[in-house]
C-alpha cells in the first residue's frame, strides 16, 4: 500500500492537476490508516473535479466512520 502512495505522488508531480491520482491516494493512505491525510486528498481531487461523486461519497464514508454524523452529512450534502 505504500508503494501505491508513492506511485501516486510520481502520478501528481507530472500533473498536480489529475483527480484521479489524489482519490486513489486517498483511498491508499485510507487503507494504511492515515485518514485525514486521506480525506485531505480527497478534498483536493474535489477542488480539481466539483463533481467527482466517488470523492465525495468516500470523504462522506470516512466522516461517518472516524467522525461525527453532522460532518459526514455536509460532506454527502455538497
Amino acid at each position: 500500500m505504500k508503494k501505491q502512495s508513492k506511485n501516486y505522488d510520481i502520478a501528481i508531480k507530472y500533473n498536480s492537476s489529475y483527480p484521479e491520482a489524489y482519490y486513489n491516494k486517498g483511498i491508499a493512505l485510507m487503507r494504511l490508516g492515515y485518514i485525514q491525510e486521506a480525506i485531505e486528498n480527497y478534498d483536493i481531487a474535489i477542488r480539481y473535479r466539483p463533481n467527482y461523486s466517488e470523492a465525495y461519497y468516500n470523504k462522506g464514508f470516512h466522516f461517518s466512520i472516524f467522525r461525527t454524523i453532522a460532518e459526514s452529512n455536509r460532506a454527502f450534502l455538497i
